[in-house]
């Protein structure tokens, strides 16, 4: 597998096999590789079986050995990547992993930025506060409280519901939090300092880890230290 992320082709299958769900496959994601031949579907479907043996804390650094290749792929080949994943994560429900799999890939395909102030950015940033509430163990109620009190710390315009940014699938979420990386280094590390509050309160260690990465590339910021 570690061999794999080094051979151009090998690595494309390699993070569409990271992309697949963690459970069967349903027929939605089938489809998604139906463009694909049907040596790489095998090579993806056989990457995938030994990725599920993978305890949870080994994905984020086989990631990190993927992204220097996939870097120096030429940008055309990047967008089909990107393209097709999208396609994989869509139909998925959120999950820590595919968020930061999707922001790090993402951020290595060039591209022009934004310029927004924090109060341009009121649906981007309680798009990411609605996430973090969203994976905390908190009941529906006391996410929506959270969700309203995080967002009270921030100059912000008045923000969307609660049930409305719960509802972002990765492509959406991660479309939101693009428009962040201008921000005023100061929102940036305010940003991030709830999103460790929130995090490190219930969630296993591997899962706060990869939240907290994938944030921090989409702010294009340092990762927090959680100690």
């Amino acid at each position: 597998m570690v061999k794999s992320v080094h051979d151009s082709q090998q690595l494309i299958d390699v993070l569409y096999a990271l992309a697949l769900p963690d459970t069967l496959p349903e027929d939605n994601t089938v489809a998604a590789l139906c463009d694909l031949t049907q040596v790489q579907q095998q090579q993806i479907w056989q990457f995938n079986a030994l990725i599920r043996l993978l305890d949870q804390q080994l994905l984020l650094p086989l990631l990190d050995l993927a992204l220097p290749l996939f870097s120096d792929l030429k940008r055309v080949t990047q967008q089909k990547v990107i393209a097709q994943l999208a396609k994989i994560l869509t139909p998925q429900p959120f999950t820590s992993f595919k968020f930061c799999l999707w922001v790090l890939l993402k951020k290595r395909v060039p591209r022009l930025g934004l310029n927004l102030s924090i109060t341009d950015s009121t649906v981007a940033i309680s798009s990411l506060i609605g996430m973090l509430c969203q994976q905390t163990r908190l009941s529906e109620a006391e996410q929506a409280n959270c969700y309203l009190k995080v967002l009270k710390d921030l100059p912000l315009k008045t923000p969307p519901e609660f049930s409305r940014v719960a509802k972002l699938n990765i492509i959406q979420l991660n479309l939101e939090l693009s428009k962040l990386n201008k921000l005023n280094a100061k929102y940036k590390a305010r940003l991030l300092q709830h999103a460790t509050e929130l995090l490190r309160k219930d969630m296993p260690l591997a899962q706060v880890q990869q939240l907290l990465r994938g944030i921090a590339e989409a702010l294009e910021s340092p990762v927090p230290p959680l100690a």
